[in-house]
């Protein structure tokens, strides 16, 4: 099976959450602070106005496809996902054209706007990490799901908080003594689990951490 990066001209509002691994509250609080442009995906628009005024009457003015929502206008549509609202901030430039009904499915990001949020808060968006269970015996990396047993979670979870706290290289040693492994090796306690090396890098020298980039102070909350 051949891989393709599909290039992106934007991103729905689940598919911009998951890239940045944060909930879509954050999502909804940056669109409506006006953090990042909320828009209509462009076929919604056609759409929209067609249904509110046939062709024949329509003038030529278009809503330009980077229109951005305004503030409420974003906060009906987050706060009612599954109703229809009335959008008409384009008719403050445009006031010959309708108003028309969009739902919470067409709200888009275009990537432009995205990139340069993320240019500005130094995000680092292809951290590929994802936390499945709250003992971090289930994580997602790189595209690939991971299971550990017990003593094998508790080293992730140190790593992880080691990250979180801007210090992500620990000494093996005192990451097993901290939760009472019989060994005083990484290596033995991890065993032949597959991956793990690649997952956790060493520095020949006896520490240890996540293969992932440092924790930027500009970074979203991770969604666990």
């Amino acid at each position: 099976m051949v891989e393709i990066e599909i290039p992106h001209v934007y991103m729905d509002v689940q598919e911009l959450a998951k890239r940045w691994q944060c909930g879509i509250g954050v999502i909804e609080m940056l669109a409506e602070t006006g953090q990042i442009g909320c828009c209509i995906r462009p076929v919604a628009l056609e759409i929209a106005l067609t249904r509110n005024w046939p062709p024949e009457q329509r003038p030529s003015t278009p809503i330009p496809k980077h229109h951005h929502l305004n503030q409420k206008e974003i906060y009906q549509l987050f706060r009612y996902p599954s109703t229809p609202q009335v959008i008409n901030s384009h008719k403050q430039n445009h006031p010959e054209l309708p108003e028309i009904h969009v739902q919470f499915a067409d709200i888009v990001f275009f990537l432009e706007c995205i990139v340069d949020f993320e240019k500005k808060h130094k995000i680092h968006k292809n951290i590929d990490f994802s936390i499945l269970a709250t003992d971090f015996s289930c994580i997602i990396w790189n595209g690939k799901e991971y299971t550990f047993g017990e003593m094998q979670a508790k080293v992730i979870r140190q790593l992880w908080q080691a990250r979180e706290n801007g210090s992500p290289w620990v000494y093996g040693k005192i990451l097993l003594s901290n939760i009472g492994a019989g060994t005083d090796r990484i290596h033995n306690l991890f065993g032949r689990k597959p991956g793990w090396q690649q997952l956790i890098i060493s520095d020949k020298k006896g520490k240890y951490k996540l293969n992932l980039p440092p924790k930027s102070s500009g970074a979203l909350a991770a969604h666990v």
